[in-house]
């Protein structure tokens, strides 16, 4: 294990083992499980692990996707002695988007807690391909399975207008994905849609033994129903182009609803079990709000828009966050800017409070302005992370308009960032974004490698100034 060098903060920042990645690093998620049965980076069955701390018995996994199609999980549980305990290739082609949900033990990625049954998604990765699927990895298990698909929506109307193959599978890339509860997904893509997907479909067994116990059952239809997704992609495994007899088995979606351009952010927050608010920054400089209210976990009650405008930032947006507690939303620009606006504001909550949205640079040396490519809320204190591609992390206090701490600056662009779910680790990849062009990076940094960073926060680091005092 390795620390960044030359830097007072040298001794709190761990270095993942390598390779993190083998060609770039897309999205990072944490989530914490009392036990983790799964493979070794060789296939190999690995050995459980615990939590190394006394007062607990979790463990702090880390997932990670990149653009080599495979999803990494890593035990960050001590950073300084973490290990890669999982590595599969999903077979989607190249990964864009990653949620994980949890047991009834924990909360998901979104910040909610539900109670969940055994079978349904204890421990599950969820990732979105180029190829348009969501698929869904059980950790416990191993076992991949394939809950829907945006190219599956999508590709009679393009087959109907002639539409080259490699356009179709591109235009329907799934680029974001977030996990509702124990039984609903929703994602959005490059074609300009919303989808929300029912997991249920199938029963994931919880133990090797169980899934050894119900192979002979049901192994045919689920390798009918994988091998209709992935044959949605000549990026895949299976090579096959013949989209037209898989259509009948095709999940269908919950819900689905159009938007003002490809998806590149989407973020959600979970007021109440069955109330779901999710925001997406699309193409078009829009911000779009939708509110979903289910019925018994899995039925669809309303999908509806509640907010479409365009963003207050002159440029592009990259990435958009809901603060923890849903009052407002941080968004990411191409132009080094951040934008904290309210939805008290934007109409979308009554007015309850005197808040007033502004926008501040950052990511910017000299005259160079550099994109905004993450932004990560802590889950406890409020304020935030920022990534960029000048290979710098900063952490703000959003609410009283201060910076707080400027890590050191690492290899190259940091493309995502994620806290840990109590808010003791940041964990940071650095891994180059293309902002300068296919050969920009390898001219700067030749000996560069994708990494992921863990940062062991202190006070300083991400306390809001009222807080922290003098700081």
């Amino acid at each position: 294990m390795t620390t960044l060098p030359s830097s007072s903060s040298s001794s709190s920042m761990a270095l993942l083992p390598s390779p993190a990645a083998n060609d770039g690093i897309t999205a990072l998620s944490y989530f914490s499980v009392n036990r983790c049965c799964t493979e070794d980076s060789n296939g190999n069955p690995a050995s459980t692990t615990t939590s190394t701390s006394t007062s607990s018995s979790s463990t702090t996994l880390l997932a990670s996707t990149s653009w080599d199609g495979c999803i990494r999980i890593h035990d960050t549980t001590d950073p300084f002695h973490a290990k890669l305990v999982t590595q599969h290739n999903m077979e989607a082609g190249p990964l864009l988007a990653l949620d994980t949900y949890c047991s009834s033990t924990t909360s998901n990625s979104t910040g909610s807690t539900t109670k969940s049954d055994e079978e349904d998604l204890p421990n599950a990765v969820f990732t979105g391909g180029l190829d348009g699927s969501i698929r869904r990895f059980h950790v416990p298990t191993s076992r991949m399975e394939v809950v829907g698909s945006h190219y599956h929506q999508q590709n009679r109307d393009k087959r109907e207008s002639n539409s080259q193959e490699e356009d179709v599978i591109l235009d329907c890339a799934c680029s974001c994905i977030r996990v509702l509860n124990e039984k609903v997904v929703a994602s959005a893509g490059w074609d300009s849609c919303f989808y929300l997907w029912n997991t249920s479909f199938s029963r994931i067994p919880t133990t090797a033994a169980a899934a050894a116990a119900r192979t002979r059952d049901d192994d045919d239809d689920d390798d009918h129903l994988n091998s209709a997704a992935a044959s949605a992609s000549t990026l895949d495994a299976s090579g096959g182009n013949d989209h037209h007899h898989h259509d009948n088995v095709t999940r269908q979606p919950l819900a689905k609803i159009l938007l003002p351009g490809k998806a590149f952010s989407m973020d959600s927050i979970s007021p109440s079990p069955n109330f779901h608010r999710i925001a997406i920054a699309t193409g078009n400089r829009r911000l779009v709000i939708i509110d979903v209210e289910l019925l018994d976990g899995d039925r669809v009650s309303c999908a509806k828009v509640v907010l479409d405008r365009e963003s207050s930032l002159k440029y592009q947006s990259r990435v958009c966050r809901f603060f923890p507690d849903g009052s407002g939303i941080a968004i990411g620009s191409i132009e080094g800017r951040v934008a904290i606006e309210f939805l008290t504001e934007l109409n979308v909550e009554p007015p309850q409070k005197n808040m007033k949205k502004y926008a501040f640079k950052c990511h910017r040396q000299n005259d160079i302005v550099y994109p905004v490519n993450d932004i990560a809320f802590h889950p406890t204190y409020g304020t935030f992370a920022t990534g960029g591609c000048d290979g710098t992390v900063v952490t703000w206090d959003g609410l009283h308009k201060k910076k707080l701490t400027v890590l050191p600056t690492f290899p190259t662009s940091i493309a995502a960032l994620a806290f840990s779910r109590d808010g003791k680790q940041l964990a940071i990849a650095s891994s180059y974004t293309f902002e300068r062009g296919g050969e920009g990076d390898c001219n700067e940094h030749p000996n560069k490698d994708d990494e992921i960073y863990i940062k062991i926060l202190n006070d300083k680091d991400i306390l809001p100034k009222t807080v922290s005092g003098s700081n």
